[in-house]
């Protein structure tokens, strides 16, 4: 099985990422984890919101949420409003 990327999405394009995680982090670790925003959300959770980053920052700040022991959440790819993704676009899978 083999997979068609029809996207204008590249892993070396630096976009926007908000990152959902169990516990409630303190503002401190924000210039830790590279100068991201910290917010804590209700039913203790923390939203870290990643401003133009790679998919090679992504991975690494990952890797660090990953090492605190944190549970990740989500990770949710935040497009410029002027530029979503088309309907028609993504992946085809051929047989």
């Amino acid at each position: 099985m083999s997979i068609n990327q029809t996207s204008r999405i590249t892993g070396d394009q630096s976009f926007d990422y908000h990152i959902r995680i169990q516990g409630h982090l303190d503002e401190k670790w924000a210039e830790w984890f590279g100068k991201v925003e910290i917010n804590l959300l209700e039913k203790c959770k923390t939203l870290i919101i990643c401003h133009n980053i790679d998919q090679a920052e992504l991975f690494r700040l990952l890797k660090k949420i990953r090492n605190l022991g944190m549970l990740l959440i989500s990770v949710q790819l935040i497009f410029p409003e002027n530029d979503p993704p088309a309907e028609s676009e993504g992946c085809k899978q051929e047989k």
